[in-house]
């Protein structure tokens, strides 16, 4: 892994692979990626995208299992829902 990662909350997933919403960067790629899954060796699997409906300059800002769903919130209020083993969206709700 190129970069150290920085986790402000981190969700385990079933397969020993956790994912970790991290600090909020001021290098736009972070901003905009910063939920990420990594492999228990390290190896990131996925990151996740904003929704084309967040705002210019949004990021996540929280991230729980809700009942086994993987669910995120961005700075702009919206509520994502992940998928797990792809990192795409399940479900987007303002």
């Amino acid at each position: 892994m190129a970069k150290t990662l920085r986790p402000y909350r981190t969700v385990p997933l079933k397969d020993e692979a956790k994912v970790m919403l991290t600090y909020w960067a001021t290098a736009s790629e972070d901003l905009l990626h910063n939920i990420v899954c990594v492999e228990h060796d390290g190896a990131v699997r996925w990151r996740a995208a904003l929704p084309k409906a967040a705002a210019a300059r949004d990021c996540f800002v929280s991230l729980q299992d809700v009942g086994g769903r993987l669910v995120a919130r961005t700075w702009s209020g919206l509520m994502v829902e992940l998928c797990p083993e792809t990192g795409s969206h399940v479900a987007v709700a303002a």
